[in-house]
Parts: structure tokens; sequence; C-alpha cells
């Protein structure tokens, strides 16, 4: 497993962009290739597709567990949501037939695509400006941030009670998304793994929040924002992940219909 070490050594923004943007790419690479062309190894796929999905849900949800630093901790956690994404394009795979459950399928791995990149941006923004004021990405480095810089301590714990999927972030909406397509797909199974894994993330996800705000040090003084960029981030982050929390529908929908004319265009002569 590269990435932890890749998300630890790397800079902090490229980090960011290995962690959201490539993912965003990766998924929509992957369901381009699914809904186009492997359905007539649709036996042979899934299994492996499914595997992948549960191996990686309980991997990087675990191993967080006993992450320290903050990079490395969502670095494994990507694993594990790499793994959520998979049980969508797993029920894709499943019914490639067009439209239906595929088309919710489809729009579920989207809405989770987008959603992810926006929490993940942002936690990578706070922990960049973290790091250029204590020099360190450890947990310590946020002890007490909720009082020497509250707007930032915020907004990490929006991006880590949404990564969590408590609802009514918009991460919470993402996960509720695949697990209804899996249900609906027949992958009970997973779904319940799902379920069970997302639990387990509760436990690393707020220790970050909790070392903000019950751990009492001294102050480590934290600019607010670190830099017009950085903030700019954290805001774009924060307020995403909100809207899309408090009216994640018209998103689905938006996806929904997007997929729809991307079928009329696929077969129109």
């Amino acid at each position: 497993m590269w990435t932890p070490d890749a998300y630890q050594g790397a800079p902090t923004p490229s980090t960011a962009f290995l962690a959201a943007g490539a993912k965003m790419g990766a998924m929509a690479g992957l369901l381009r290739v699914v809904v186009h062309g492997l359905e007539p190894w649709q036996d042979m796929v899934l299994p492996i597709v499914i595997a992948i999905a549960v191996a990686s849900m309980i991997v990087g949800n675990f191993v967080a567990i006993w992450q320290r630093d903050v990079k490395r901790l969502l670095a494994y956690s990507s694993i594990a949501h790499t793994g959520y994404m998979l049980v969508g394009i797993a029920v894709v795979h499943a019914h490639s037939e067009a439209g239906g459950l595929m088309r919710d399928a489809v729009a579920a791995v989207m809405f989770y695509a987008v959603v992810y990149a926006l929490m993940t941006l942002g936690a990578f923004a706070v922990t960049f400006a973290v790091e250029r004021r204590t020099d360190g990405t450890d947990l310590e480095n946020f002890q007490n941030l909720g009082r020497s810089s509250p707007l930032m301590a915020v907004a990490m714990a929006i991006f880590m009670i949404s990564l969590t999927g408590i609802p009514p972030a918009a991460g919470f909406f993402g996960k509720l998304y695949l697990l209804q397509v899996a249900v609906n797909a027949g992958l009970t199974w997973v779904a319940v793994v799902l379920v069970l894994t997302s639990t387990v993330s509760a436990y690393y996800y707020l220790r970050v929040v909790v070392n903000m705000y019950m751990v009492d040090i001294q102050p480590r003084l934290l600019p607010v924002p670190a830099s017009t960029a950085i903030g700019a981030v954290v805001a774009i982050g924060m307020i995403g992940t909100l809207v899309l929390g408090i009216y994640p529908a018209g998103a689905v929908e938006w996806a929904q219909a997007a997929f729809e004319e991307a079928g009329k265009l696929a077969i129109s002569p």
C-alpha cells in the first residue's frame, strides 16, 4: 500500500490533489469502462470488484485507527472511501442495462465522488495551515485548535463529521445513496460491511475533533486563514459540504439526468 507513504511524504497541496482530484478522475474513468466495456465479462469481474471494495473498506478503516499522523490517517481513510465508491461501481456492473438501478448507482457514485473531493480538499487545506504554523501534522499539532483558531477548527470538525457519515452532513447522504443501491441490487451483505466499517471510522475521525476541542494544552496560535488561498479552499469545501448536506437530492437528480443524457448521446447515430 503506497498511498500512506505517498500522502505523508508529499507536500500537503500535492497530497490534496492525489486524494481528491486523482480519485475523482479515476472513478469517472472506471465508471465509463464499467458502463461501456466490461459487460461481456460480468460474471468474472463482479466478484473481483466486490472483493476489492470489501477489502478496501475493512483494511482502510481498521489500519487508520492506529495512525497519529493526520495525513496518514486521511491516506488510509481514502482507501476506505475508495471501497465505498466501488460498492456503487459493483452495482453498476451487476446491472449493466441502461436506466433504472444502473442510473441510480452511477448517480450515487458521482455524488459521493464530488462530496468526497470537497471534504478531502477542505481537510487537507486545514492540515496544511496547521502544518505551516506548527511544523507537523500529528494529532498533537491539532490540540486546542478550537481555542487558537475557531474558524479553522469548526471547518475541520465539519469535514471530519461528514467523512464519518454523520447526518445531516453531505457524507451521510453520499453513503446513504450507496447503501440504497447496494440493497436494491441484492448486495445486502456488502451494505452491512459498509455500515459497520463506517462506524469504525467514527473513532479516528472524531479523535481529531477531540484533540481540537477537548485537550487542554498551551494554545498553538494559527493565523485565520493562514493564507488567502488556504482560506478559500477551506471555505469552498465547507460551503459545498453543507449545501450538499442540506439539499442532496438536487445534485443526485442532476447526476441521473446527466447519465440519461449521456446514454442518449451514446446510442444516437
